[in-house]
């Protein structure tokens, strides 16, 4: 049922099937090693086999699909769409919304300048999306876990890792690498990391040592998970930057933009949020004194002639097509902005070992750590 849930809110998740098949998988092979016989673990098998009826192979096969049956079923009733609508739900409502453009189009063709120029899956997700995600202490301790487990091999530390390499690896080969297709991995993760700190490995000292590498770890991961959350429940940047615009700027005082404005962009118009891009560059401001001026094409110069008196830009358009790409017509665009411009930077509340301003920091936690910079004509 968990396994079913799991699927309907995140389809990667639904790999967490694989868990409960490798128990049965380990079990059964568990009961083919076993020596014949008068032992104990015999003869409960053999009572096993007369209460059931079955061979443990063909018990093994009905668990098995006892365990697929339920979670797509499950799954069909926490997300009905493939027997509502299996069109809108495989093909979408629109171009690029169905299941089928994102499990073998999108992660593909990749996510426009977003990934580009970025380390093989493998590697960036293990170096960004899991370094920012858990927190440098959390993911060391994690992967020192995942060593304890190979080389100790149980069933419970079997069952994590044949779940943990498929998701992970299944998510690696994808162009499109957002930070969050790792979080179904966290749970398993967090299981190794208390592996590796509360397992007796080696002598008393060790022990102590690793102890207290889990004290520390937790810590350190309570106090980065609770700087998030107090982000969120901070005022946000961008509304913050909206109140400043709506007092400063009107009629007379343009604010000019560097893209077409979007969820990054303070909130100067109820249509900003939509997804067709038409609609938002011709979306009237919020409140309707304001003058826009929004540009054909991103980061195109003509926005800024003539000069607008405020332009507006944040941290997730900069990332990474001005910091990382460094973009002819961003660094043309930005260049100009330093040169005549002075800068106001709306910021969100601090976390410990993460900068807003970072170009590798993952663009879905910045979404939660926007940075408004409002440049004003000298």
């Amino acid at each position: 049922m968990w396994c079913g849930l799991a699927a309907a809110t995140k389809y990667t998740a639904g790999l967490a099937v694989l868990a409960p098949l490798a128990a049965i998988a380990l079990a059964l092979i568990r009961s083919r090693r076993a020596r014949p016989g008068p032992t104990d673990q015999d003869s409960e098998e053999g009572s096993q086999s007369c209460k059931t009826g079955h061979s443990p192979t063909v018990s093994a096969a009905i668990n098995a699909a006892f365990v697929i049956a339920v979670t797509v079923l499950v799954f069909l009733i926490a997300c009905p769409g493939p027997w509502i609508n299996w069109h809108a739900f495989w093909e979408g409502t629109y171009a690029g919304s169905g299941v089928r453009y994102e499990l073998f189009e999108h992660s593909r063709v990749g996510h426009g300048f977003l990934f580009d120029k970025t380390d093989p899956g493998w590697w960036y997700h293990l170096s960004v999306s899991l370094r920012y995600g858990l927190g440098l202490p959390l993911l060391a301790l994690s992967l020192l876990g995942v060593g304890v487990s190979i080389r100790r091999r149980e069933p419970g530390d079997l069952l994590l890792l044949i779940f943990t390499a498929a998701a992970y690896g299944a998510t690696c080969f994808s162009a499109v690498r957002f930070a969050r297709y790792l979080i179904p991995l966290y749970p398993a993760l967090c299981l190794f990391a208390a592996r590796a700190a509360l397992v007796p490995i080696g002598n008393a000292v060790v022990q102590r040592v690793m102890m207290a590498a889990g004290a520390i770890t937790a810590g350190f991961s309570l106090l980065f998970s609770g700087s998030l959350s107090r982000a969120m429940a901070l005022p946000d940047p961008r509304d913050v930057a909206a109140d400043y615009l709506i007092r400063t700027a009107g009629s007379d005082i343009p604010i000019g933009f560097a893209h077409v404005p979007w969820f990054y962009s303070p909130p100067l118009s109820p249509m900003w949020g939509v997804l067709r891009s038409d609609l938002r560059a011709n979306a009237p401001p919020d409140p309707p004194t304001l003058q826009l001026k929004v540009p054909e094409n991103s980061w195109d110069k003509a926005a800024l002639g003539p000069p607008p008196s405020l332009v507006v830009i944040s941290n997730l358009e900069l990332n990474p097509e001005y910091k990382r790409l460094r973009l002819p017509p961003a660094v043309s665009f930005m260049k100009e902005l330093q040169e005549n411009y002075d800068v106001k930077a709306f910021r969100p509340g601090s976390v410990p070992g993460l900068s807003p301003d970072d170009p590798d920091a993952p663009q879905d936690l910045l979404y939660v750590l926007p940075v408004e910079y409002v440049y004003s004509r000298r």
